[in-house]
């Protein structure tokens, strides 16, 4: 489970914001930056990841737009594939909608997650 949740790190780490699973995000760790909620659950159970961009007031809305650009390169239309451990996951596209959290630009997304090990 460790190597999954840290290859889920590295896949959203090239969206070039910092990454904390949620409830790990440290104090002083200011926008922007990205969390996500996941669960790993092995195959061939589905899962989803909750990721939350935060982005500074200011000019948010435009970090808003290139953060989701920078998404779907990492995560391409067809998928992308990641090595954990043992194992891979695959993680595909879901929804995403833009929303403000009292001020704060943020971007929620869910992306589809299997688990396979070797």
């Amino acid at each position: 489970m460790k190597d999954a949740l840290a290859a889920m790190t590295k896949l959203l780490e090239k969206t070039g914001l910092p990454v904390y699973a949620e409830g790990q995000v440290p104090p002083e760790a200011m926008p922007p930056l990205v969390t996500f909620n996941w669960t790993p659950v092995p195959y061939p159970d589905k899962g989803t990841c909750a990721v939350t961009a935060y982005f500074p007031e200011e000019n948010g809305h435009d970090c808003r737009a290139g953060f989701a650009v920078r998404l779907n390169v990492a995560v391409p239309r067809a998928g992308a594939l990641e090595k954990a451990g043992d194992g891979w996951l695959w993680v595909r596209r879901g929804t995403a909608e833009q929303a403000d959290d009292n001020g704060t630009p943020v971007l929620r997304a869910k992306l589809g997650v299997l688990w396979q090990k070797e």
